[in-house]
């Protein structure tokens, strides 16, 4: 009798300890108990198979099917998750001031156009006449076609800097995501010397790894900023026409893009960028990217207006030189032709926050961005009026390519947010981490 009761009390202390108060076995829900195993026991969780006692497997990092990646790295390292959060924060410092740099130069470049400064520092480059740092010549308190061009080549190689640094940061902190040493045993001298080298082995590895945005982000970093240089050094070398200086303007633009999605993700990659698990209609997806590739045609349409000389040939606003239809031929119709493409674009612009409303409670990143498009398309046929009501004033020109670029940035965020992710991110993050998990959960189910 002494022994049944023995028996029966275990469960009630079981039950005690696990909850911190006192509880009643039999009007206490049943907590599941792993065994040698690593499967559950008994129906009571508390009865063990084969006659042995049970136990119950206490942890404070039990990590479900809902939780998030961090969490998930953290549960099952500490240590990694300290790591993670450190490099991750780093590395969103990092982004936002790359671009913030990169938009810079950009409209640093804009200035350089509409003050015809490209000839500032002659046909030298990457020099400037002939100069390291050349006379910049302040003395009358305004900055001269020299210090215009000059201050605008010197963000370059800053800016170069910042996007390497940047890239590093996103393949260290995906690293740190996957648990994964750069260095591992023992620190040696022979390891710190081959330490660059192990550095650029493991950002490779990382990369292979890496999601697929990432793979297509970071060479395109690379590539659409260095493209830019190039054609910038080429035209200060060997001035070209027309089209290919509006093509530097794209290409420069393109840049300040590929630069800001990468800064987005860093962000948004345990945030909205979930939401790109329910999909959009095919009508609504195929919208989005149309509008991206035509607003990039009307960008080209305004450089090329502006460097073939055709800015004037439309004076007043909203009709050119008092006409609805001045026709398409000479200065004036280059002009029209940007206008007419420009009012198309605002009313796809409009459609599209039109569909995005009706998604608003599925798919509020789609809606906010097309909220935010709506407005810097408003915001740039104003800024666009004024450029003709203020006789071409800079600032409004400044202010004219500051919305454009900053459009194209939201339309190149839809263009991704309605593209799912892929696989391995809808599963639950990286495979490395869910190996990680397994192999812990073993460990844990062992010792029991």
């Amino acid at each position: 009798m002494q022994s049944a009761t023995r028996k029966n009390s275990t469960p009630q202390k079981s039950a005690q300890s696990a909850n911190g108060s006192p509880s009643i076995a039999t009007t206490t829900a049943p907590r599941r108990a792993i065994n040698g195993n690593g499967g559950s026991n008994g129906s009571n969780g508390n009865t063990p198979n084969n006659g042995q006692k049970g136990r119950t497997v206490k942890s404070s990092n039990r990590v479900n099917g809902a939780s998030t990646k961090n969490a998930m790295i953290q549960s099952a390292n500490p240590q990694a998750g300290a790591s993670f959060k450190m490099t991750q924060r780093i590395t969103r410092w990092l982004s936002v001031i790359t671009a913030l740099g990169v938009f810079t130069v950009f409209e640093l470049g804009v200035i350089v156009t509409n003050t015809g400064s490209q000839a500032g520092c002659g046909n030298d480059w990457p020099l400037c006449k002939g100069q390291l740092f050349p006379n910049l010549d302040l003395s009358s308190g305004t900055l001269n076609t020299t210090a215009h061009e000059f201050i605008h080549r010197i963000g370059v190689p800053i800016e170069t800097v910042l996007i390497l640094a940047m890239i590093v940061g996103i393949l260290l902190t995906w690293r740190v995501r996957l648990n994964i040493p750069i260095i591992t045993g023992q620190v040696t001298r022979q390891k710190l010397l081959r330490a660059p080298l192990s550095l650029l082995r493991a950002l490779g590895q990382t990369y292979m790894r890496a999601r697929i945005e990432i793979k297509v982000f970071l060479p395109a970093m690379i590539g659409a900023f260095f493209a830019e240089a190039i054609i910038g050094a080429l035209d200060v070398a060997y001035p070209q026409s027309a089209p290919i200086k509006a093509t530097h303007f794209g290409i420069s633009l393109l840049s300040f893009v590929t630069i800001l999605l990468p800064a987005i993700f860093v962000f948004d990659e345990n945030g909205w960028d979930k939401l790109r698990d329910r999909g959009v209609a095919q009508g609504f997806r195929w919208l989005t990217w149309g509008l991206l590739a035509f607003t990039v045609v009307v960008i080209y349409l305004g450089a090329y207006m502006l460097h073939a000389g055709a800015e004037a040939g439309c004076l007043g606003w909203p009709l050119c030189n008092g006409q609805v239809f001045p026709g398409f031929g000479g200065l004036a119709g280059t002009s029209f032709i940007h206008r007419l493409a420009a009012g198309l674009l605002t009313l796809g612009i409009v459609a599209l926050f039109t569909q995005a409303w009706r998604l608003r409670a599925a798919r509020h990143d789609l809606f906010w961005a097309s909220v935010a498009a709506l407005i810097l398309v408003l915001c740039q046929a104003v800024a666009g009026a004024i450029v003709i009501f203020s006789q071409f004033n800079l600032f409004s020109k400044v202010a004219h390519s500051f919305f454009v670029a900053l459009l194209v940035g939201v339309l190149c965020y839809m263009s991704l947010h309605v593209v799912p992710r892929p696989r391995s991110a809808r599963e639950g993050g990286p495979k490395v981490t869910k190996r990680i998990l397994g192999e812990r959960r073993t460990r844990v189910a062992a010792r029991a």
